[in-house]
């Protein structure tokens, strides 16, 4: 892939090595991957990966409906995500409503996180950009390195 955007990402030749050197960074911002009219966000917060969307993916709700949530509780909790003012990932406010305990959220977020690495990786070429800005912190991190998270997409030693 080629990289555009910040000079934090012109060396990158690939998505790996561009979330590698924005963790190794501490970057602050989105990460956005688009190919052949597809696109993909990866989401740091001092480095840390914190969040991923694909459109017309299935999130972090969804996993964790098909891992036995109640429908009608997942739409409680995005009632709730609705009226906030600050927007809260759908993983927290179930958390803090008592409705999922923190560890499956993270497990959900980590299988999301790898499932659109995954995308990417089968795209093949397309163009890498940087958002420098601020990103919440939010205490639900996945708290998965990158190397895991092509581990876990590539089933390789994190070579790629």
């Amino acid at each position: 892939m080629t990289v555009q955007g910040s000079d934090l990402l012109e060396a990158c030749l690939s998505v790996t090595g561009a979330l590698r050197m924005l963790a190794s960074a501490r970057a602050d911002g989105a990460c956005l991957v688009r190919a052949a009219g597809r696109e993909a966000s990866f989401f740091f917060c001092a480095g840390e990966l914190v969040g991923a969307h694909i459109p017309f993916g299935t999130g972090v709700g969804q996993r964790l409906v098909e891992q036995g949530l109640a429908r009608e509780t997942l739409d409680r909790a995005l009632a709730v995500q609705r009226r906030k003012r600050v927007r809260e990932p759908i993983g927290q406010i179930l958390s803090d409503l008592g409705l999922v305990a923190e560890e499956q959220v993270r497990e959900a977020l980590i299988a999301h996180l790898v499932t659109v690495f995954e995308e990417c990786l089968r795209w093949g070429e397309g163009v890498v950009s940087f958002d420098a800005r601020p990103v919440r912190d939010h205490r639900l991190n996945p708290e998965v390195s990158i190397d895991d998270l092509v581990r876990r997409a590539t089933g390789t030693g994190g070579e790629s």
